[in-house]
């Protein structure tokens, strides 16, 4: 290894290392360990002894971080933050954070892959033996029919080939956007959001909770509880610690807690990460509807498979008992009609029909807001049956804003929010210090030079970004303030100790060196720890309270009791209460691990979360997105519960319930975490059917919660959640369908859920719910017309074996276009029907519902009871009809004893009453209108005149090829005739008495919906509005 022999370079700077000169230009640098070396060190990542042995020899991470040329405190130097070249060069000496992408499969490969259906196989076979028996019996002509059946085959294979090419190519597109992730590294002591993809070695990379980790690195600084998830990795679910002892982090693992900072050591193909996927297959596990779409068409292909064996077996004995002449030619000819049937009945366009509609629908939902990650969501999401949904950013706008305010325990701001003059010096420093140093948001560059002008001249606030909402809004109010120098203030007030947000306790907290108190000798042996979080938690924390001057008094039961009725206010009006609490500490008072180095345990230092001194309570409006009240009432309407589950005080999240038209009558519950981990199973058979509301839970109720549903319920639910922390990943797994925020969702929580909503909307989960139906529906539409089809090809040619001059009504080349027909073109029209709102006027379908319904089966068999007489008919009559076709009236062929004209009519009604059924097929729910909407799909259209268009070309200029003739007008006048009439044989089988609900779930809406008028958002509003009015007058 290079590096052993190298290292000694390091120690010959180590002086030059500790102060961190870099060299003059990154071009003259001198890079002392190469890509190979530093992957080398993390492929030991399982043997992390090894690992650490050999980076102790590199010089640890100063070693590393001085030969990558990178401050281990503020990250790559000015000069190449603001030259792209410098970081081309990076990129050149060390790889980009790019993994290698398989080439796609061509599109002759695919084509190739269609042979590998063995009746395809066959297909060919008797192909060829037809060319070389026509060829020595008929070697002018002989060779015609197996030639046809040869291209026939030909078109088949290339049609499937080009289906199968599109798919790749838009999954391909699709995975190329799931790949897409963010992370935060710091360059010149800045944070810059960039793609995984800009990533370069030297990048001091920033690890917080919830974020995936996006090359491999050496540990730097962190929080004692900085942990990460390797399970992506190695396969182990187990939370390891990262710290000195333990510094390898790897790409593609998950940090589940803490903060910390990483130098990147190996990027793209060089880390562990990358080679594993190089060594993995890029296969794709079928749908639960894509297996029970194979199961059908397994049973449906047997039952092909014994017509053709029954046909070929009649043909051949009456063949035998017949004329026997050319028995190579009939045997062969018997061979190639019977494959036919069974190409025909086995429905291949089953897979083919699910795969498009579920690649059109992601397509098409990521218009909606919502990336699918999962195929199988798609389908699970439209038969739903519980939504568990987060409320904030989710039912909310997420866009949080300070509105009222109660400082020192005995002065409140409810009507407006006090300004500057309203403090005196030592609250408003004391308060700016408690929340800047708390909180991890800044500003963002304006985006455009509007945006910058408009700031410039105070028409807009400088957006936030770096936090969350929460941070940002309560960051905004101390600017607000007047702390627009918070980068001033965290500069001067060091945290010494950060306590990162923990759901369990609904807190976060700084440590930091006292400034505000005295000079700076009488603060060298002073710490102060400053908490926000929620009130409550806050409140339970503090036995002490600051006064406008500074001055502490003990937090009586009269300030707890202000307090309170502060809270009680916000919380019911809809804000989220935070609160923010301080302890002044001596050095000799906190339990250090380390007094010189000030580090602190955090199992240690719970021993100061008491005594607090109470400093302010804010209420934060999070306005419900308008949009929603109508999404639930939508969803409720589809027979889909929606439950609100949130780490919310009870009383905000019960009045946000009320707006969004989730808590609607007295008969809901709404209860807190707590009380929801005390429940008997009997009180939860009871209490959780009814269940609207689930506040301050934790994330471990949230997965608890959906277990219930799952596992429970009466009737077992189909459960789909939402989530955006780290923490919300086990609940995410747990449900039937994992739903992600875009802009809010952690990477830990995108990487577990199975769509990622990309605007964090509630209304965009009701569109999921509607194209999860479509998706069902458009199966459901392919899988009637498929069948219909199936019934009346299969029977009328056994049908037509017993008698001679009907022999082989369909040829093999006329067989496989019907086949096109029906599975290649009809999977493509009727897979890609665009969604309506009717489909959430229905309630879901039972989990282990039958796809075939009473539905369907009336449409098959009422279908099939139309066009098989209409062909019998046809096979008699037209003889009489038709004064120019038929036994006695035209000439058969000489080589296959056809009635040519005869039986191309008939295969031409046959077609014809399959186009006007393929209109009929769009409608699955007892519609009776088949022209409802029929102008917005353009595929079908466009499928539709191929069709037409093929069809015309067939009959009239087809010939010996397709065994057809060209028909007069009369002729096609009865064709179509016959065709249009399933339009008005639709009506009459739509007449026929089933259960039209049979297979859907049923609940009881009255009950499960009920709505109480005192609970309906708009009265409640009017009521109070007319209250506030009157007690104004009564004041008057």
């Amino acid at each position: 290894m290079s590096f052993i022999q190298q290292t000694e370079e390091y120690y010959v700077h180590k002086k030059e290392a500790g102060t961190f000169k870099r060299t003059q230009k990154l071009e003259d640098h001198k890079w002392i360990f190469d890509a190979d070396d530093l992957a080398y060190v993390m492929s030991s990542f399982q043997e992390e002894s090894n690992a650490i042995a050999l980076l102790a020899q590199m010089g640890g991470k100063e070693g590393v971080a001085y030969a990558l040329r990178t401050d281990l405190y503020t990250g790559l130097g000015k000069d190449e933050v603001t030259d792209e070249d410098a970081l081309a060069i990076r990129r050149k000496e060390f790889g980009s954070n790019e993994l290698t992408v398989k080439p796609p499969i061509p599109f002759w490969r695919l084509c190739l892959d269609e042979f590998a259906d063995p009746m395809i196989r066959v297909l060919c076979v008797a192909g060829f033996a037809s060319i070389i028996a026509g060829a020595i019996e008929r070697p002018e002509d002989g060779w015609v029919d197996g030639l046809a059946v040869l291209l026939a085959v030909v078109i088949v294979v290339s049609v499937g080939g080009l289906n199968n090419w599109q798919k790749e190519k838009q999954f391909r597109k699709q995975e190329e956007e799931s790949k897409k992730k963010w992370c935060i590294v710091l360059r010149d002591e800045q944070e810059k959001k960039i793609p995984f993809g800009e990533v370069v070695i030297g990048d001091l990379v920033v690890l917080r909770d919830g974020f995936t980790v996006p090359a491999d690195g050496i540990f730097v600084f962190g929080t004692d509880n900085l942990k990460a998830q390797e399970a992506g990795l190695t396969g182990e679910s187990k939370e390891l610690s990262k710290n000195r002892f333990h510094p390898l982090l790897m790409k593609g693992t998950n940090i589940v807690s803490g903060e910390g900072t990483m130098i990147a050591v190996a990027v793209g193909d060089k880390t562990e990460w990358g080679k594993l996927m190089l060594k993995l297959k890029d296969d794709r596990d079928n749908t639960p509807l894509q297996d029970k779409l194979e199961k059908l068409g397994a049973q449906i292909g047997w039952g092909g498979t014994a017509v053709a064996i029954a046909l070929f077996l009649i043909l051949i004995i009456t063949w035998a008992v017949g004329d026997r002449t050319d028995p190579a030619r009939h045997i062969i000819e018997a061979i190639i009609v019977s494959i036919s049937i069974v190409v025909v009945a086995v429905p291949e366009g089953l897979p083919l029909a699910v795969t498009i509609a579920l690649a059109y629908s992601m397509k098409k939902m990521l218009l909606d807001n919502n990336f699918v990650r999962h195929l199988q969501a798609c389908e699970t999401m439209g038969n739903a049956t519980t939504i568990c949904s987060d409320k904030t950013g989710t039912l909310t706008t997420n866009k949080m804003s300070v509105s009222k305010c109660h400082l020192y325990g005995t002065t409140p701001f409810l009507n407006g929010l006090p300004t500057r003059d309203d403090l005196t010096t030592i609250a408003y420093k004391r308060v700016s210090v408690s929340v800047c140093t708390n909180t991890k948001s800044f500003q963002d560059e304006p985006k455009s030079d509007a945006e910058r002008k408009a700031i410039a001249e105070g028409k807009m606030k400088a957006p936030l970004t770096g936090g969350n909402q929460t941070d940002c809004a309560i960051l905004q109010w101390v600017i607000d303030l007047g702390a627009e120098d918070y980068h001033k203030i965290r500069g001067e007030n060091k945290v010494v100790k950060f306590f990162p947000f923990d759901s369990k306790v609904k807190r976060s907290s700084v440590l930091c060196r006292e400034t505000l108190q005295g000079d700076a000798e009488a603060n060298a042996n002073k710490f102060v720890m400053y908490v926000k979080g929620a009130a409550e938690q806050i409140l339970s924390l503090c036995s002490q309270r600051m006064d406008k001057d500074g001055e502490v008094h003990a937090l009586d039961d009269d300030n707890k009791a202000d307090i309170h009725t502060a809270m009680d206010t916000m919380t019911r009006s809809g804000l989220r209460c935070l609160a923010v609490c301080y302890r002044m500490f001596n050095e000799n008072d906190i339990p250090w691990k380390s007094k010189v180095a000030h580090t602190l345990d955090d199992t240690d230092a719970e021993e100061l979360f008491a005594d607090m001194v109470w400093l302010a309570c804010v209420g934060i409006a999070d306005p419900v997105r308008a949009e929603v009240p109508d999404a639930v009432r939508t969803c409720q309407r589809a027979g889909i519960v929606v439950r609100m589950v949130t780490g919310d005080h009870l009383e905000t999240a019960k009045h946000i319930a009320k707006q969004c038209g989730i808590l609607t009558c007295k008969e809901h519950v709404a209860m807190t975490g707590g009380e929801f981990r005390e429940l008997s199973d009997e009180d939860r058979a009871d209490m959780l059917p009814r269940l609207r509301v689930l506040a301050r839970s934790k994330p471990a109720d949230k997965e608890e919660l959906v277990n219930w549903y799952k596992k429970f319920n009466t009737p077992k639910d189909i459960v789909a959640v939402t989530g955006d922390g780290a923490n919300d990943a086990l609940a995410l797994k747990q449900a039937d369908v994992g739903l992600s925020m875009g802009i809010q969702g952690t990477d830990v929580a995108k990487e577990a859920s199975d769509i990622i909503i990309m605007d964090d909307n509630f209304a965009s989960i009701e569109k999921t719910v509607m194209w999860g139906r479509s998706v069902y529906d458009n199966i459901r539409k392919f899988v009637q017309f498929q069948l219909t089809v199936n019934v009346t090809a299969l029977t009328i040619s056994l049908v037509g074996a017993f008698y001679p001059p009907w022999q082989n009504p369909l040829t093999a080349v006329q067989l496989l276009w019907i086949n096109l027909i029906m599975d290649t073109m009809a999977a493509l029209a009727l897979a890609t029907e665009q969604p309506t709102r009717e489909l959430l006027n229905r309630h879901p379908f039972k989990k282990d519902s039958h796809l075939i319904t009473q539905t369907l089966w009336r449409f098959v068999f009422g279908h099939s009871l139309y066009q098989l007489p209409v062909l019998i008919v046809t096979l008699i009559m037209a003889p009489q009809w038709f004064p120019n076709m038929g036994e006695g009236n035209e000439v058969p062929d000489e080589r296959t004893g056809r009635y040519t004209r005869h039986l191309t009519l008939v295969f031409n009604v046959f077609v014809w009453m399959q186009v006007f059924n393929e209109i009929n097929a769009r409608k699955v729910n007892n519609d009776r209108n088949v022209f409802r909407g029929v102008l917005t799909n353009k595929i079908y259209w466009f499928v539709m005149i191929v069709t037409f268009i093929a069809q015309v070309l067939i009959i009239e200029l087809g010939g010996e090829f397709t065994a057809t003739t060209s028909l007069t007008a009369e002729e096609w006048g009865y064709c179509l005739a016959f065709g249009a009439g399933e339009w008005i044989w639709h009506q009459v089988v739509m007449c026929i008495p089933i259960n039209e609900n049979d297979g859907i779930q049923e609940v009881d809406s009255k009950v499960l919906f009920k709505q109480d008028p005192e609970f309906h958002p708009n009265i409640k509003s009017k009521l109070n509005s007319f209250l506030d009015h009157l007690a104004a007058l009564i004041k008057v």
